[in-house]
């Protein structure tokens, strides 16, 4: 179990990479349909593919060259390495079928977010057991841990109300990124007001910034 109180913990598919768009194309070009990102309204794909089975549906997903056509989402590199460079311990949180872990690994998150180290990639289907400051996740059904939560935007939680699940929806990396670093400081200013700036005259130090 994490615990830190600036410990992120974030989700990988459809949340740093458009994993829907690779799927989406592979299973349009194989079977010559035109199922459009925008269909995926609920979280049963067979609801938007309904001539395929779920065999079907699911096998590229162990197909190992497929995860090399997955593409991250727009800024989800560059806001993540700001994070991590800002010293947030942040750890990659996972739902994976043990078969697809390998090469998910290694043609997804290594290819893409080398920064992260291995040991801080936590393949889990029950990420309510972890705890953290905060979970990025597209999945409703994530939250309720002992973290705080962000929802990235996706047409199939849509439909979900955030507001009453006491999470705050997000559409991007950058607002993410500048959320998070509001937040840092808010934490800090709040937990520093009682400060006593007499203290500074008997030579004390300010425990740490708020800068």
């Amino acid at each position: 179990m994490l615990n830190s109180k600036y410990t992120i913990l974030c989700d990988c598919d459809s949340t740093i990479e458009n994993l829907e768009i690779a799927w989406n194309d592979w299973l349009n070009k194989k079977y010559n349909l035109s199922v459009k990102i925008e269909d995926w309204t609920d979280w049963d794909l067979k609801h938007h593919f309904p001539s395929l089975t779920q065999e079907q549906i699911f096998e590229p997903l162990f197909e190992a060259d497929f995860w090399k056509t997955v593409p991250p989402k727009p800024d989800a590199q560059k806001y993540l390495k700001k994070l991590w460079d800002k010293g947030f311990p942040i750890y990659i949180v996972t739902a994976s079928h043990p078969l697809t872990i390998g090469a998910k690994y290694e043609y997804l998150i290594k290819k893409h977010f080398p920064f992260i180290p291995s040991e801080n990639i936590i393949f889990i289907y029950n990420k309510h057991l972890l705890s953290g400051w905060y979970l990025i996740d597209d999945g409703i059904h994530n939250f309720g841990g002992n973290y705080k939560g962000l929802l990235y935007d996706c047409p199939w939680n849509r439909k979900e109300d955030e507001k009453a699940l006491g999470v705050k929806r997000v559409y991007n990396w950058k607002e993410i990124y500048e959320y998070l670093i509001k937040e840092d400081v808010e934490v800090k200013y709040i937990s520093n007001k009682d400060f006593n700036i007499d203290s500074l005259k008997s030579g004390f130090k300010m425990p740490f910034s708020v800068i």
